[in-house]
């Protein structure tokens, strides 16, 4: 319900108005978020994008566009596989472990510990964004994302057999704390900057297409997570699992250190100039010119 009222008082966007044809609302769109002596410029650029052919599914897998197809290919893998589902779905038992013994008690950890601060952390984030940038955003929280889940992996060492006597022990209480850090990184930084930067590193000609892959592989990776989280526990034991779940935050750190440009302030169209230019200076290392 409370996303419909929203849409109700959601501007459309100026791309909206343009595809039908109303040049004079897709200014008046553009007027909230840009400056007056830029709109003209603006909207050239918005109907030059428009009016571009749009790459085939052959080109999509070009040389030209392989590497910005990878890395949202690679943002979106990296937000499933560092932990958090393994920390939302299977909360209870962690907490169980951490020595929360009654149902109550598991309750109510989980909705502090992961819902409030998932959702307190995600409205820090709007406001970072655009005043930090994607990039170091996203380098910090995978960092902190890292830091965390090793002080889980380790903690379950020391609460795996846990107590009887449903107090809390040492252990548990330094899982709690991991639990809670890795949560506010992880809504601080790649939850909601991932799908701002798939959103922003496609030029109109393949932004379609590579959203979708992008999308089908989330909800892929988030299908076999959930499939195969209780086997990797079986395999690899909780602290194992989130020692992995670590070296996976690692590696996408690494990830987006490499090949991440920031993308705040640049246009669509400034966006599709930088691919471009990085597809040239490649070809030309590769042909030694």
């Amino acid at each position: 319900m409370a996303l419909i009222l929203v849409t109700v008082v959601v501007p459309d966007s100026a791309v909206w108005y343009l595809k039908r044809g109303d040049r004079r609302r897709a200014r008046q769109s553009l007027c909230r978020t840009v400056p007056e002596d830029r709109v003209d410029q603006r909207l050239g650029e918005v109907e030059k994008s428009l009016h571009g052919r749009r790459a085939s599914w052959r080109e999509l897998l070009s040389p030209q566009w392989r590497r910005p197809l990878a890395l949202g290919v690679g943002l979106a893998l990296f937000q499933q596989t560092t932990g958090i589902n393994g920390i939302i779905y299977y909360a209870d038992s962690i907490f169980a472990a951490a020595g929360f013994r009654t149902p109550e008690a598991q309750l109510s950890a989980t909705t502090w510990a992961i819902g409030a601060v998932d959702a307190a952390f995600a409205l820090v984030a709007v406001g970072l964004l655009d005043r930090v940038g994607r990039r170091p955003l996203l380098l910090v929280g995978l960092a902190g994302m890292a830091v965390s889940l090793a002080v889980v992996s380790v903690s379950f060492l020391g609460a795996g057999a846990g107590r009887g006597d449903g107090r809390i022990t040492t252990a548990g209480l330094f899982l709690l704390f991991g639990v809670v850090f890795f949560v506010a990184f992880y809504a601080v930084s790649i939850g909601p900057a991932a799908w701002t930067v798939i959103n922003e590193i496609y030029p109109g000609p393949i932004r379609g297409r590579c959203v979708a892959i992008a999308s089908a592989t989330h909800w892929g990776t988030e299908y076999l997570i959930t499939q195969f989280f209780l086997s990797l526990l079986d395999a690899l034991g909780r602290s194992g699992v989130f020692a992995l779940f670590a070296g996976l935050c690692v590696v996408g750190f690494l990830f987006v250190r490499r090949y991440l440009p920031e993308t705040r302030g640049r246009t669509p169209e400034q966006i599709q100039q930088m691919w471009v230019a990085d597809y040239d200076r490649r070809k030309r290392t590769h042909t030694g010119s």
